[in-house]
């Protein structure tokens, strides 16, 4: 991966410019379009370019990255593994999902409240040594 990477630097020092002069020389105002700076029909507010431009576009990209954040800090802590990590396990250290979880009664969905109880106690006993 370090590799790729490595090679795909000097590529991208050459293409992020030209699209931009590419940008630029295709529309002269695009970028201008884009910060809500262009000019504005007669009797609209001056924010009115901001206001339904950058601030919404703005708001969707601070949900989309909650949701991404909350997301990637809610799944499971084995490597690769898409699943939302429900059940704690090492002490609570990490969480894992029901797939990937030691124990072979929550591997097979048939978690009781026995089950949970006895789990309990034994994290109980576990702590006063």
């Amino acid at each position: 991966m370090a590799l790729v990477m490595q090679m795909l630097k000097p590529v991208a020092w050459v293409i992020v410019p030209a699209v931009v002069v590419w940008s630029i020389a295709w529309h002269p105002l695009g970028w201008l379009f884009a910060l809500g700076l262009h000019p504005y029909p007669a009797g609209t507010p001056w924010t009115y370019q901001l206001e339904s431009g950058f601030l919404p576009s703005l708001t969707v990209m601070t949900v989309l990255t909650a949701i991404i954040t909350a997301i990637r800090t809610s799944n499971c802590h084995v490597h690769r593994c898409w699943r939302i990590g429900r059940y704690p396990v090492a002490g609570g250290q990490y969480k894992v999902c029901r797939h990937h979880h030691p124990d072979a009664t929550v591997r097979q969905g048939k978690v009781t409240v026995a089950h949970v109880h006895k789990e309990h106690h034994a994290h109980l006993f576990r702590m006063q040594k």
